[in-house]
């Protein structure tokens, strides 16, 4: 998934770095278990908490939401450190990430705001593409994929067409 995963533009590697041994603490997770959780290596890990890498956009908001941690501040600094939602909770023996469905659900959730001409800050796409990959994560198939964001996709259509 890293390689595919779009990187986030201006990521101030030792801040980020900062922020995320804060939010592992306050969390509780260590290196291995948050990897285990989001579905990467746990070398890929350590590297972003010594500022020799940066995560791309799916797993930094994938690892904000399992610390219940707000992405902007994740991201940047900015804002509050807690999310306004509680972490998610992963049981890694059961069912890792899928880089390409999270790929699908990025690109879907980058397609919605692009049509809507909307600006909308990282945490909010990070949420709804947690929402949506919720919804899809058990599916069989990529067409059965497709198909459950297409309607998942044209229900948030609606539902953000005032914002």
């Amino acid at each position: 998934m890293e390689e595919s995963d779009p990187k986030v533009p201006g990521l101030d590697r030792t801040g980020f770095a900062e922020r995320l041994k804060v939010a592992m603490k306050s969390s509780g997770k260590s290196t291995k278990t948050l990897a285990e959780e989001i579905g990467t290596s746990e070398s890929g890990v350590k590297k972003w908490r010594s500022g020799a890498a940066d995560p791309g956009f799916g797993l930094l908001a994938h690892a904000a939401a399992v610390m219940g941690v707000s992405l902007d501040w994740l991201a940047d600094g900015k804002g509050e450190m807690l999310s306004a939602f509680p972490p998610i909770h992963v049981n890694p023996s059961k069912a890792a990430i899928d880089p390409k469905r999270l790929a699908l659900v990025i690109a879907a959730v980058e397609a919605l705001f692009e049509e809507l001409g909307g600006k909308a800050p990282p945490s909010e796409r990070s949420e709804l593409a947690a929402q949506l990959y919720e919804e899809v994560w058990d599916m069989d198939t990529d067409d059965e994929v497709r198909g459950g964001l297409a309607v998942a996709i044209g229900r948030e259509r609606k539902r953000l067409r005032g914002w």
